[in-house]
């Protein structure tokens, strides 16, 4: 638990992934990851304490004048650089947009709702390994309305998750806030993007799900089940137990609602048993090299040390350095990769081999 990384996502950006594949809401949560620091900015300067209805995360000059555009890498994302032209398609297809309610010349609710894109770019750019991603300013106040609050989550939760309907409930169990949570079927269903759609050929309305024994099994049993898993590997600090409630005697149909049991996960001893640094001390190589690079040397040493089960995870570059630490989550590897990691020849040569001999590299070992 100790290596979950953990975010803050404003509540009114959570619905905009609900019906989205695992891959494309994990790509949307890092953009939420990108976003800490306007997040913190926002409570520093106390502008949360405003009583209006709509309390936009960026200030008054980004939302006339454009949101500064950034970049989501994908090997951030656990993605492989031979599967980035694979992702680019699912990625590029995303439409995410939000709804907010129109307004007469006055001001004046008019009863509508209103579609508008979230991004004016979100795409991958082909034979590139990243996301450029530009938000739509006239978007920004509603899919970042910060008067809705926030949740604090694992920002991998898509990246561990099978069934795509585990992310969205386990954001809205957390939204919640309480141990225990009485929600409709038709409020999980709006929470995971299941709601009541048109047919495009015969245009009559489809119902997911429409005997709740299916949902039951399909939906509810499989999410629990996978968030167990997710929870397991340390990267969600919640699971949960269910059950349906029906008054008085019925026991078919829907029920009255299903209360969930909040527990929280205990938190493991997952100090990473050896990090490294390799520090370029004359970098001729452009961003993008590194970057390759650095896929190919966490590859090379899952392979030649023999981690299977496990991962290398590595950091961003940032001013000449990459940092690489495994992650022992299959007890049956050993502790000890290295003994004696400071003399680990065979580290060393796979960092140089695609970073270069003259590169600086300190092991460290966390425990022994």
């Amino acid at each position: 638990m100790d290596n979950m990384i953990t975010i803050k996502t404003a509540n009114s950006f959570i619905r905009v992934g609900a019906n989205k594949t695992l891959l494309q809401q994990q790509s949307l949560l890092m953009v939420s990851a990108h976003l800490q620091d306007y997040i913190r900015e926002f409570y520093n300067l106390g502008m949360h304490l405003s009583k209006a209805r709509v309390l936009p995360l960026f200030n008054q000059y980004m939302l006339e004048h454009g949101i500064p555009p950034f970049r989501i890498y994908l090997a951030d994302m656990g993605i492989r650089a031979q599967n980035y032209q694979t992702v680019r398609q699912a990625i590029n297809e995303i439409n995410a947009v939000v709804d907010y309610p129109e307004v007469d010349d006055c001001g004046q609710p008019t009863g509508k709702m209103l579609w508008v894109p979230v991004f004016k770019q979100f795409r991958v750019p082909e034979h590139y390994g990243y996301i450029e991603v530009e938000i739509n300013p006239g978007a920004a106040q509603y899919a970042f309305n910060m008067a809705q609050g926030y949740v604090s989550h694992s920002r991998d939760i898509a990246r561990y998750a099978s069934k795509r309907s585990t992310p969205p409930l386990y954001l809205e169990l957390l939204r919640a806030n309480r141990q225990t949570v009485q929600l409709s079927v038709a409020e999980i269903k709006k929470a995971i993007g299941m709601e009541p759609f048109r047919d495009e050929k015969s245009g009559e309305w489809v119902i997911p799900y429409q005997k709740f024994a299916h949902f039951k099994t399909k939906v509810l049993d499989a999410v629990k089940a996978d968030l167990d898993q997710v929870a397991a590997s340390g990267h969600s600090e919640i699971t949960f137990e269910y059950e349906p409630i029906y008054k008085a005697d019925r026991r078919r149909g829907d029920p009255d609602y299903v209360e969930f049991r909040i527990s929280r996960v205990q938190p493991q001893d997952d100090t990473p048993d050896m990090f490294a640094t390799a520090e370029l001390i004359e970098p001729e190589m452009t961003e993008e090299e590194v970057l390759a690079a650095r896929n190919k040397v966490s590859d090379q040493l899952r392979e030649q040390l023999g981690l299977k089960g496990g991962d290398v995870w590595f950091g961003r570059y940032h001013q000449g350095e990459v940092t690489y630490f495994y992650d022992r989550r299959d007890p049956s590897i050993p502790k000890r990769i290295c003994d004696g990691a400071p003399d680990a020849p065979k580290f060393q040569s796979i960092i140089r081999q695609y970073f270069g001999q003259s590169c600086t590299i300190v092991l460290t070992k966390a425990r022994g």
